[in-house]
């Protein structure tokens, strides 16, 4: 079977993510995105290719990407981050996302679930895909004006989001050795029909300015899963 109309679909992806990328970065619309495709690995869901440097403004944010990653600085919103290779990822502007319903990202569901995610409230999302179709993805929110400062307001702010979100009482544990005030939380999730259960893992961040920082990472793979959060939080990273 050829696998010609798959490949032609990431090239055009690459392609209207390039261009989006170009048009909105420092324009009115805070905007990166990434799409990232090709053939790789078994875990990689088809190698790296990224945005070219030039077409982003990183503010000064230093982005410490594991190797193979794409580095995402989002000047604007004062955050940077990475994702894994052959991961798809954007800002929730409501013009990219419009934007996004012209392009066909390779991720199943990416689109729906951007959606998702920013009437949740968060800023970024990002989703990958593995040689078994398992899906992963993360997304990072901003609290402003939270007032936290201590790992003791963070761990009651974590027990107060999980309690609030129906997940009970969940441990918030602190994370050593951070930078900044940080804690995590994770917890299952159901799929649909209870065949399977996705993991997920929220990390929280007592960021500059004010702002409580959230990325949370869900993953189809329990094996994985713990390692990948880890990494994609430890990415995130601030204006100096």
């Amino acid at each position: 079977m050829s696998t010609r109309p798959r490949s032609r679909r990431r090239e055009r992806t690459r392609l209207v993510a390039a261009i989006l990328a170009i048009a909105l970065v420092g324009g009115l619309v805070a905007a990166i995105i990434a799409a990232i495709g090709g053939d790789g690995g078994a875990d990689d869901a088809g190698g790296g290719a990224s945005l070219p440097s030039t077409t982003v403004d990183s503010g000064g944010i230093e982005v410490a990407a594991p190797d193979g990653w794409t580095a995402i600085p989002v000047a604007s919103l004062g955050f940077g981050i990475a994702v894994p290779p052959g991961w798809e990822a954007t800002v929730l502007a409501p013009e990219v996302l419009e934007s996004l319903e012209r392009s066909s990202p390779a991720v199943p569901g990416f689109l729906d679930n951007a959606h998702a995610a920013a009437e949740a409230g968060a800023v970024f999302y990002a989703a990958g895909i593995d040689s078994a179709g398992r899906v992963a993805d993360a997304k990072v929110r901003a609290v402003p004006g939270a007032g936290i400062s201590t790992i003791e307001q963070l761990q009651e702010f974590g027990r107060q989001l999980t309690r609030s979100s129906g997940l009970g009482d969940v441990p918030v544990e602190v994370v050593d050795g951070a930078d900044r005030p940080t804690v995590r939380m994770q917890y299952n999730l159901g799929t649909a029909g209870g065949s399977a259960a996705a993991r997920g893992t929220e990390t929280l961040v007592a960021g500059p300015d004010d702002i409580v920082w959230s990325v949370i990472v869900t993953s189809e793979d329990a094996a994985t899963h713990e390692a990948l959060a880890d990494e994609i939080a430890g990415t995130l990273a601030f204006p100096p």
